[in-house]
């Protein structure tokens, strides 16, 4: 599936989170716990309101849009499920309302695009309009 999965569009900024870890561990198989909690990133990068995609082994899993006024600090009640696992100050979360059909056909099923790399974050910006 990894190989002859289409390629997920990057003409719009999306943030893709790696949930290949988390997937298995404290989030039980969701998809939405697994990618939205304890993320170090920008308040700039936050502002821009791209959906975020959780994609495990390279194919894009779930997408979500985040709510207005959605990325909250780690430590926020909204996440008290989690904070058995330890808050760090510095980190951020999300809430989402799920996705509309549109955006959920345009990248679940297919592949990050080529040249994506992490480079060992949990966390990929992809597309234009990235650079702070």
């Amino acid at each position: 599936q990894q190989y002859k999965a289409e390629e997920a569009p990057s003409d719009k900024r999306f943030i893709a989170v790696n949930v290949s870890k988390s997937i298995e561990g404290r989030a039980k198989g969701d998809y939405y716990s697994a990618a939205r909690w304890q993320w170090i990133i920008s308040k700039e990068r936050r502002a821009k309101g791209a959906p975020v995609v959780a994609y495990r082994n390279g194919i894009i899993k779930a997408v979500f849009e985040i709510a207005e006024d959605g990325w909250l600090p780690a430590g926020d009640p909204e996440f008290k499920e989690y904070w058995g696992y330890g808050i760090d100050d510095n980190r951020w979360g999300f809430v989402s309302l799920g996705a509309s059909e549109e955006i959920t056909k345009r990248y679940v099923g297919k592949r990050l695009p080529d040249g994506v790399r992490s480079f060992g974050s949990p966390l990929v910006f992809v597309g234009p309009g990235w650079k702070e």
